[in-house]
């Protein structure tokens, strides 16, 4: 009967150790950018196929359910290559809630039909919302009838 406390004391500190190992991930927000109709320019080359579109609208609302920022422009970028994945650099400019700009670069990689993960590099003046140009912001995205679907999370 001694080797099971034994046995839990080994579970607990393997789990502590697991736990302090893995990044713990925070809910930023979510959001949708939708492309411009019938925009797309589309180039085949060695790597791929080249793609470049417009954003014509986009949203990030809170965890809070409260909106925190609107698109004011923003181009997609990307390249779908031979294996299906899709490579986006995206460029956007954003009205934060507390009316200062804030420009944002979206750099991923993920199976074109299916959805991809990326990185969400924020540069602002705001001071509410100063904090974003310090944390490291990750996401992913799937694109659903010319609409990119996002969610943010930051560790």
């Amino acid at each position: 009967m001694q080797l099971y406390p034994s046995l839990v004391l080994i579970a607990l500190l393997c789990g502590n150790v697991l736990a302090n190992f893995f990044p713990r991930l925070y809910f930023i927000g979510r959001g949708q950018l939708s492309l411009a109709s019938n925009i797309t320019i589309q180039i085949q080359g060695p790597d791929g196929l080249r793609t470049s579109d417009e954003f014509a609208s986009g949203t990030l609302i809170g965890r809070d359910g409260r909106t925190l920022a609107t698109l004011r422009s923003g181009i997609e970028n990307g390249l779908e290559d031979s294996n299906g994945f899709f490579r986006r650099d995206s460029r956007t400019t954003w009205r934060l809630a507390d009316n200062t700009t804030a420009y944002a670069t979206i750099q991923g990689i993920g199976p074109a039909d299916q959805g991809e993960s990326f990185r969400f590099d924020v540069e602002t003046n705001s001071t509410r919302f100063g904090y974003l140009n310090k944390i490291f912001i990750l996401g992913n995205a799937k694109t659903v009838n010319r609409s990119l679907m996002f969610s943010l999370w930051s560790t």
